[in-house]
């Protein structure tokens, strides 16, 4: 960001003007924060994404996000109505069945939730049951892979600070199934 622009306050991104508002966050900037100055119209066709991914798809090139359970694409990726209980939004009846309405559009998703725990057979086959049969899931390699060292936190219990006999084990990738030997 050039100096003229730091000093006035304005930034450009993917050509849109942002201005400052009035914050109480601690910066090394004046107390302000950035927003957009004007957000462009970005609307969502569900059929035409639904055409499209699936002309990439049979081409073997698979468009998909990181998850699926965002409540803020009502009205856009998902409807609504669908999980509406007595009149409201019920966000659990979301989170258990919006996968199937996801898998009308998109044809591949990442489940990031293989990163904190390895999937289990039922957690699996609940997905697989809600997605067509062309329907392509990624997994997130969970951290009792990535990880070299595990830092000291509370969350990692005995492990917390030692190296990880599992870093980078195939045997355990590759299976899956939450077994810890070292192969």
């Amino acid at each position: 960001m050039a100096e003229d622009e730091r000093r006035h306050g304005y930034i450009f991104m993917y050509e849109m003007q942002v201005e400052p508002i009035e914050s109480d966050a601690v910066t090394e900037e004046p107390d302000t924060l950035l927003r957009p100055a004007s957000l462009p119209d970005v609307s969502f066709d569900r059929e035409q994404t639904k055409g499209a991914v699936a002309k990439l798809a049979a081409r073997g090139v698979f468009i998909g996000t990181s998850s699926w359970k965002y409540p803020g694409w009502r009205g856009q990726l998902y409807d609504g109505e669908r999980y509406a209980t007595r009149g409201k939004f019920s966000e659990s009846r979301f989170h258990r069945d919006c996968l199937a309405e996801y898998a009308e559009v998109f044809k591949t998703v990442c489940v990031d939730a293989a990163y904190y725990k390895f999937p289990d057979q039922r957690y699996l086959e609940g997905m697989v049951s809600q997605v067509p049969a062309d329907f392509l899931f990624g997994f997130k390699v969970t951290d009792e892979i990535t990880i070299r060292k595990f830092t000291n936190l509370p969350c990692f219990g005995m492990r917390a600070g030692k190296s990880n006999e599992n870093f980078l084990n195939a045997y355990l990738f590759a299976n899956q199934d939450g077994n810890r030997r070292n192969q």
